[in-house]
């Protein structure tokens, strides 16, 4: 969890940087390597999201050493959509990545999908 939290502020922290950034020029180059780590293959969504799918994959075998596998199920099915709450919001940053490349603007955050007063 302080992983989720971590990472989320890291995204939130890179993105107001390249907000500032973005209009000049001679500091696309960092804009741009900002961007794709906040989202790419090894983004900080995707590392949220992999966490998500790794604490479900610990969860579950520990549950099966100690209990019955009738209630599982139900538990597996939180971490299942976390975890895909996370890799499509990973997805939906390819739109933030191509718009920068197409006219090098960004959206605010919130069009960007952070929360609302995120970072401030």
């Amino acid at each position: 969890m302080g992983l989720k939290f971590q990472s989320a502020d890291e995204a939130v922290s890179l993105y107001n940087q390249a907000l500032a950034l973005a209009p000049d020029k001679t500091r696309w180059n960092d804009v741009s390597g900002m961007l794709w780590t906040i989202s790419s293959n090894e983004g900080r969504f995707q590392d949220i999201g992999n966490g998500y799918a790794l604490l479900g994959s610990l969860f579950k075998q520990a549950w099966l050493r100690d209990n019955r596998p009738y209630w599982l199920e139900n538990d597996m099915a939180r971490y299942d959509a976390a975890t895909q709450l996370w890799l499509t919001r990973g997805d939906k940053w390819n739109s933030v990545l191509l718009q920068w490349d197409e006219s090098h603007t960004l959206p605010t955050p919130e069009q960007a999908g952070f929360p609302a007063g995120a970072g401030k």
